[in-house]
């Protein structure tokens, strides 16, 4: 049996606009929260893959006996002679020494970062390093070298991987002089 219209419970409008309103509030907080997260996430992650690919060009140099290099490339076969590495990278043998990917060198690996989600820039002096070399012995070939990474849209915090003489890189939430990293 039916009970009477005035017994039958639902929301009046005032509920409705409460509730909505509260949702909105946390909706308002939570976003940003989110954003800032996600953000956060996409620069650890390029610094793990970079860790990963310096960790992994040093080995193989150690492993062959011939220099290993790590540059930027947004083909994934050559290099672009920039400091810009967020169109993406490739690590090879060297065999001929000129750091630059030739036919007849073996290709070790290749990473394409979503590039619209972050930037990354080694550093940019006058002697701005383009390619990252490591020697037989696993030493690092040149000065050191700082890569930034940076959210384009500034949300997320900014990291940098510093990478010593001896080859061997470390993460730092600031340059390697102490200074706040600048993100462009």
């Amino acid at each position: 049996m039916d009970k009477p219209a005035s017994s039958q419970r639902g929301f009046t409008l005032i509920e409705l606009v409460i509730a909505l309103t509260i949702a909105g509030i946390l909706l308002a907080i939570a976003v940003p929260t989110f954003q800032a997260l996600q953000a956060n996430a996409t620069v650890t992650s390029e610094v793990n893959h970079v860790v990963h690919y310096l960790h992994l060009a040093r080995s193989e140099a150690i492993k062959q006996g011939q220099n290993s290099v790590l540059c930027a490339s947004a083909d994934g076969e050559r290099c672009n002679q920039s400091t810009e590495w967020q169109h993406g990278f490739i690590v090879f043998a060297d065999l001929n020494k000129n750091r630059q990917h030739d036919s007849d060198e073996p290709l070790l690996a290749h990473h394409q970062p979503n590039e619209a989600r972050i930037t990354i820039l080694s550093s940019t002096s006058e002697y701005g390093r383009k390619t990252i070399v490591y020697l037989p012995s696993g030493m690092g070939s040149g000065s050191t070298a700082t890569m930034e990474f940076c959210d384009p849209a500034k949300i997320g915090a900014a990291k940098a991987v510093i990478l010593s003489n001896t080859g061997r890189p470390r993460v730092a939430e600031k340059r390697p002089d102490g200074s706040k990293i600048s993100c462009g």
